[in-house]
């Protein structure tokens, strides 16, 4: 009886986007707090492996815990995704991420503009307007039919996504964005 449209950016399309940005992605880390991001990681997966992509995931309940385990998880990866988890991606351990990523040349991937602006190479966040589209034709559909035929509602839908990459960082990286990159982003920084 509750559906709605989820802030969260699905999987498959962050990865597919993530995947424009750095067409040369074979293995990706990601941290998650486990009692809140455990399906989302699940599903991350099993679409990461139909893209051919390892998903590199490292279950932390503390954000304490990510500045311990962050030179380990940057061996061998060819990026760092970020969930807006607030619990343990906080300002400053943001700056900690950016500056550890790209002392080691492994792209940041955020969920803000403000971190591609800040140097991640790319973000992909929720497009709050489109959000409201969705929800307000997803509760049309329902309001449209009678009443006793509203149940069951549909499944919860996902926000669609807005691109944000970073030019500079992406040269300092040694990643060329091609114009189509270019073309998808809602703001390329310089």
């Amino acid at each position: 009886t509750v559906t709605g449209v989820r802030l969260e950016v699905s999987a498959a399309d962050q990865l597919a986007l993530l995947r424009l940005v750095h067409p040369k992605m074979k293995r990706i880390a990601i941290i998650y707090e486990p009692r809140n991001w455990t399906d989302y990681i699940t599903d991350a997966t099993k679409v990461a492996q139909g893209m051919g992509i390892t998903l590199v995931p490292r279950a932390i309940s503390d954000g304490k815990q990510v500045r311990a385990v962050l030179g380990e998880m940057l061996n061998n990866v060819d990026g760092l995704w970020l969930l807006p988890d607030p619990q343990l991606i906080t300002a400053e351990m943001f700056g900690f991420l950016l500056v550890s990523t790209l002392e080691r040349k492994v792209p940041l991937f955020g969920f803000f503009d403000s971190f591609t602006k800040a140097g991640a190479l790319a973000s992909v966040s929720p497009d709050y307007g489109a959000i409201g589209q969705r929800a307000a034709k997803l509760a049309q559909s329902i309001a449209q039919k009678p009443e006793g035929a509203r149940t069951p509602v549909p499944p919860p839908l996902t926000s669609p996504g807005i691109l944000t990459v970073n030019q500079k960082t992406a040269g300092q990286l040694d990643v060329e964005l091609s114009q189509d990159v270019l073309g998808k982003a809602r703001q390329v920084f310089r």
